[in-house]
């Protein structure tokens, strides 16, 4: 019955990427969303989920770098309709505050390699192994509102482990005029001057997996939560700066096949213009 579906209406959500703050040796990113869930016949929910981030990393050159960072989140809850229903709790206004702490080290090594190609002149090859270390504390949660997975934050005490390889391209700038329009003796005019270079990632391949010590999934046995993260693997391949092709695999050991894969392409021939299959 559609009078029982529980809708989204409206969804507001505000984020600021990763940043400096100030002159200070920190970062911080800023996640936050509201959502208003409402049914035509049942219970009403306005949540508001706020999530600041502040990172310190340090940089031992040139070997890793080391960056901890602490998240403070805090989630609240306005039950504004019940119409005869059973309500989440006697509370009208609930909330839930949580911290979590993440370490990660990381560093990269890379190999340049020449081409003979003219106007791609470089390739370079890094690879960049990853370790991190992430705790979010047990905390009660079972009179608060249970509608999507925001409600309901799973303890974690998971070590976590990837490696990035990454092919970058080096060409010479090309400006917008063409060389066809040019005397014969100045078509080298659409090139700018030496020094002046574009670099183009055009394949990315990340692999992927944790190991989570907490075992810990809202509503199922220990018995039945496997530590090993299915193995992620994400590709994408970028022949030319207009052009994406992405992928994205995770590979279940315990269960012997793919809990999940994702193919995509972008096509985006000017800035303004993207189209995503």
């Amino acid at each position: 019955n559609w009078k029982d579906v529980t809708q989204r209406l409206p969804v507001v959500q505000f984020s600021a990427p990763k940043q400096k703050a100030l002159d200070s040796p920190f970062f911080y990113n800023f996640n936050s969303e509201y959502d208003n869930f409402w049914r035509d016949r049942g219970y009403g929910v306005q949540r508001t989920d706020i999530w600041p981030r502040l990172y310190y990393p340090y940089s031992f050159r040139p070997y890793f770098t080391l960056e901890p960072s602490v998240g403070l989140r805090q989630t609240m809850w306005d039950q504004y309709k019940t119409d005869g229903a059973d309500a989440w709790s006697d509370d009208e206004y609930l909330h839930r505050e949580i911290y979590d702490a993440r370490v990660g080290l990381s560093t990269e090594v890379y190999k340049v390699y020449a081409t003979e190609r003219e106007g791609f002149e470089k390739v370079k090859h890094s690879v960049k192994p990853e370790l991190a270390f992430t705790y979010v504390p047990e905390v009660e949660q079972d009179s608060l509102p249970n509608i999507d997975y925001r409600d309901r934050l799973e303890k974690r005490t998971r070590i976590s482990y990837a490696v990035t390889h990454t092919l970058t391209s080096k060409a010479l700038k090309v400006t917008d005029a063409r060389s066809d329009d040019l005397p014969e003796d100045n078509a080298r005019a659409s090139i700018t001057s030496l020094g002046e270079y574009d670099y183009h990632d055009f394949l990315r391949f990340k692999l992927g997996q944790f190991y989570d010590i907490s075992r810990n999934v809202y509503n199922r046995p220990y018995d039945e939560i496997h530590p090993f993260s299915s193995l992620d693997g994400k590709l994408t391949f970028s022949p030319v700066s207009a052009v994406s092709l992405d992928s994205e695999a995770k590979y279940n050991f315990y269960d012997d096949r793919f809990d999940l894969f994702n193919a995509g392409i972008t096509l985006a021939p000017r800035k303004k213009d993207r189209l995503s299959l």
